[in-house]
């Protein structure tokens, strides 16, 4: 065993979002807490079960909380707590008299309405951690982390009285009529500790944006993930015209440090605002289901220090050219994506032709970093431009393209374009 931790995951800042810890490290941690760790589920009779003196860690994975409402007195030293139930709709009001818990991890409760005022006596929490849930007075809080309650119209107003937050993973701009109920990008400005370096933030329901020349993300130089979720209700008097959608995308600029940006659920068709030209530091970028656009902004010059590119679900695009690579006439000895290390493309349901003029073809300032090409469920993808034999490729995966895999295989002069690469996957089977 040469670490303590495996599987770590590194956020485009170099920081570690998250890791394992080894299997070995965790048995003997269960061994060594044996007596202040516990796992308790509804079918435990604690009448009839010896607990420890000292618990500080509790894992409640049942389905009844009547369980939960008679074991208190177990549990008054509590520091953990997992809540794991899918059948919970209001956390227990006997909630508040667990003083030193620091933890409280709310996991997989779809049915969850409403939180108790007793919450707000938990003076000690630093954690609260709430996912796959619908869902001031805690003064020590640190971390709120709210990812994937998509069913969120907005966040409590009283967040923005937590002078000691660090972290909040999610930010849901709520509609125009219901911005003085909710937390707004303003309100953040008063948190002085919050920082983002390890999470994401997302902007979902943007619609009190429209008409907005700017919000106040530009000033967060420490943002560095930023995900543009335009998803949300389909109900009709929330659905936006092509004009408020690229309204709304203007008005997220965000600062120019930034670091990691998505976009997804897009539904206009320009996808190219003012502000992307100053993302100078920008290492990636995630484009995903935006189902109207045709195609793609100058991305090969706007972005010099972008490593990763993913383009997803873009329905309508059926040629990628030179635009991508960002190329004009006047611009003879560029270079295009000169850091690009991995591009993806992704359910490109409509997308036929990849071309590369004779211009580009001959140029070696194309991607000269790339390392891996994948592309997948790209159906109609004819053919792979001739620019890629000058990249240093070292991976292509090519999976669920028939057209493309087709003549991969069959067509020796179409396979002579790719066959200075290393390594190359069609349909799950190496290439020879």
């Amino acid at each position: 065993m040469r670490s303590f931790f495996q599987d770590l995951r590194i956020g485009f800042d170099r920081t570690i979002l998250g890791c394992k810890m080894h299997e070995i490290l965790h048995d003997f941690a269960q061994f060594l807490t044996r007596n202040e760790c516990s796992t308790m589920g509804v079918e435990v009779d604690m009448e009839k079960t010896e607990a420890p003196d000292y618990t500080s860690n509790t894992s409640l994975g049942d389905e009844n909380m009547v369980f939960f409402h008679q074991n208190f007195r177990y549990l008054k030293h509590l520091r953990t707590l997992l809540l794991t139930s899918s059948k919970i709709t209001k956390v227990p009001e006997q909630i508040g008299q667990l003083i030193h818990l620091r933890y409280l991890y709310i996991h997989n409760s779809m049915n969850l309405q409403e939180f108790p005022d007793e919450v707000c006596d938990l003076c000690n929490l630093q954690t609260l951690m709430i996912e796959g849930c619908r869902m001031g007075k805690l003064v020590n809080l640190r971390h709120l982390l709210v990812n994937s309650c998509y069913a969120l119209v907005g966040l409590p107003k009283g967040i923005g009285g937590l002078t000691q937050l660090r972290t909040l993973d999610t930010m849901v701009v709520p509609k125009k009529s219901e911005a003085a109920y909710f937390l707004s990008l303003r309100d953040l400005k008063k948190l002085n500790h919050l920082r983002f370096q390890s999470s994401v933030f997302k902007i979902t329901k943007c619609c009190n944006l429209i008409n907005r020349s700017k919000s106040e993300l530009m000033y967060w130089e420490c943002l560095v993930t930023l995900i543009l979720d335009f998803g949300g209700s389909e109900k009709k008097e929330e659905i936006r015209d092509e004009e408020d959608e690229f309204g709304i995308l203007e008005a997220l600029q965000p600062h120019p440090s930034l670091i990691y940006l998505g976009i997804t659920e897009y539904k206009g068709t320009n996808l190219y605002p003012k502000w992307m030209m100053g993302l100078d530091k920008l290492r990636g970028l995630h484009i995903i289901h935006c189902k109207q656009c045709e195609s793609l902004p100058p991305l090969g010059s706007l972005l010099p220090s972008l490593e990763e590119l993913v383009i997803d679900g873009l329905d309508k695009v059926k040629k990628i050219g030179d635009e991508l690579l960002g190329l004009g006439v006047e611009q003879a000895e560029a270079v295009s994506f000169p850091k690009l290390k991995e591009l993806g493309f992704y359910n490109m349901r409509d997308w036929e032709d990849w071309e590369g003029t004779a211009r580009t073809s001959l140029r070696s300032g194309v991607m000269p970093c790339l390392d891996v090409l994948r592309i997948e469920n790209c159906g109609n993808l004819k053919s792979l431009p001739p620019f890629l034999k000058l990249t240093p490729l070292h991976t292509l995966c090519i999976n669920a393209c028939g057209v493309l895999s087709q003549s991969l295989q069959k067509l020796e002069e179409e396979f002579t374009e790719i066959s200075h690469i290393p390594c190359i996957i069609i349909d799950g089977q190496e290439a020879i």
